[in-house]
């Protein structure tokens, strides 16, 4: 955490003048001394010299630095005049508020509070119908559909702007296809290519690097049982009979979402995901709705790793759900109803 600022006390004495005398707000007075504005209203509150916004405009405005510290009120006569300068003049709330020396917030406010105040869709509308605005200088025009592209109708032959960006990038492949097409990338150079592949094969001289390295990343070497999530050629064994539609179909309408990241079957159908039915102890022979839950094919992907982890984290889910009963061992444990 960054330590505070300590100012000496000179330092203070001029900031709490600025701030007073020069009357400069505490932005500018940062930027003086090269710190943040929350630095020097630290420094005025410790010194009891900070004043809050209503205070510190009646000061302003009794100093002549700002127009009016209160809400102004217009005149029906100036009113109109606003108005007038706006809808038949067309002229903008900026340039009225510089010719009646007035903030464009002020002069926005009357024209909302008068029912002519029009968003910036609206408006480009009328000045292109009176002809006051070229849409063709701008980013784009408004019409009945929406927003037209600033570039529509223009091409090669009639628009010199594009002629030029044609010829720069003619015969260039994409720079996102291969990063051996960028003109500053080292690696374009085959001597350079061939240092690199030396220095990663020195490295492996080292015992311990060798080690961390392919214990980090054996599933890139390691196949079959080598691999780290070997399961005894799981993948290849077949699922018992009571494994069918019917039965995945009462344990997707049990749960009625994934169970991992809690989305809708709607909502997975619109996402395009597969609605998968997961074995919680990875047993495929064992197909009863104590060891069975519902998974989204992405959340299914995940519980490939840490399996003891994903095995007692669906446990603990479908006792708390349904009542399900399970051993400390991770076993299910059922219960026998005398008929």
């Amino acid at each position: 955490m960054p330590k505070k600022i300590n100012f000496t006390e000179e330092q203070e004495k001029e900031i709490v003048r600025l701030y007073e005398e020069d009357l400069i707000n505490p932005k500018k007075i940062g930027e003086i001394f090269r710190y943040g504005r929350n630095t020097i209203v630290r420094i005025l509150k410790k010194l009891g010299k900070h004043m809050n916004l209503s205070n510190r405009r009646k000061l302003l405005f009794k100093e002549g630095k700002i127009k009016n510290a209160r809400k102004i009120d217009f005149t029906k006569e100036q009113r109109e005049d606003i108005v007038k300068k706006y809808l038949i003049d067309l002229e903008a709330v900026e340039d009225i508020g510089k010719i009646l020396n007035y903030s464009f917030d002020t002069i926005k406010r009357i024209l909302i509070e008068e029912r002519v105040y029009m968003e910036s869709r609206e408006r480009r509308k009328l000045l292109i119908k009176k002809g006051k605005f070229n849409p063709s200088l701008n980013l784009g025009e408004f019409g009945e559909k929406g927003h037209i592209s600033h570039n529509k109708g223009k091409t090669k032959e009639n628009y010199e702007p594009l002629r030029k960006l044609g010829e720069a990038i003619k015969g260039r492949k994409a720079y996102w296809l291969t990063k051996r097409n960028l003109e500053n990338n080292p690696m374009n150079n085959l001597e350079t290519r061939k240092k690199s592949s030396r220095t990663q094969l020195n490295k492996f001289k080292d015992k311990d690097y060798k080690a961390r390295f392919l214990k980090t990343n054996r599933g890139i070497f390691e196949k079959g049982e080598n691999h780290p999530y070997f399961n005894n050629w799981s993948s290849l064994l077949p699922y018992d009979k009571k494994f069918n539609d019917k039965f995945k179909r009462f344990i997707r309408e049990r749960d009625g979402c994934c169970l991992l990241c809690n989305v809708s079957f709607e909502d997975l159908r619109l996402l395009k995901r597969q609605i998968n039915v997961h074995h919680i102890n990875y047993d495929k022979k064992l197909s009863i709705p104590q060891n069975c839950a519902t998974l989204c094919n992405p959340c299914h992907s995940k519980t490939n790793t840490n399996r003891p982890h994903w095995t007692k984290f669906f446990q603990s889910l479908l006792a708390e759900r349904y009542g399900y009963k399970y051993n400390e061992n991770k076993e299910i444990v059922l219960e026998i109803k005398n008929v």
